[in-house]
């Protein structure tokens, strides 16, 4: 290895051990938003491949109110005077039960 290679390792290493720790909570949000990305990337998908007119989204507020729905939140549609609009509570604990693999 030469002296300019050990230099650049020794540099990386050091700029490591300085990095300031990731909190717990911050792994645990990062995990699951990981978790979750397959199941917003089919969301989104859905939505965006099936185009609507502004106050006729109604595939999109199906599709948006279903997953809030499977996720456990409870869901109250038509709001507001408009039938696409929507409203998702969710009464706290774990949100989305994702299936874990063996």
């Amino acid at each position: 290895m030469s002296a300019q290679s050990a230099q650049s390792a020794q540099s990386a290493m050091s700029a490591q051990s300085a990095a300031p720790a990731v909190s717990p909570l911050l792994e645990s949000l990062v995990t699951e938003i990981t978790a979750l990305r397959p199941r917003m990337e089919e969301v989104s998908l859905a939505v965006h491949g099936r185009p609507e007119l502004k106050f006729a989204e109604f595939h999109a507020r199906d599709v948006l109110t279903g997953w809030l729905a499977e996720a456990g939140f409870s869901v109250t549609s038509p709001v507001g005077g408009l039938d696409t609009a929507f409203v998702a509570v969710h009464a706290g604990g774990h949100v989305y039960k994702r299936q874990r693999s063996p």
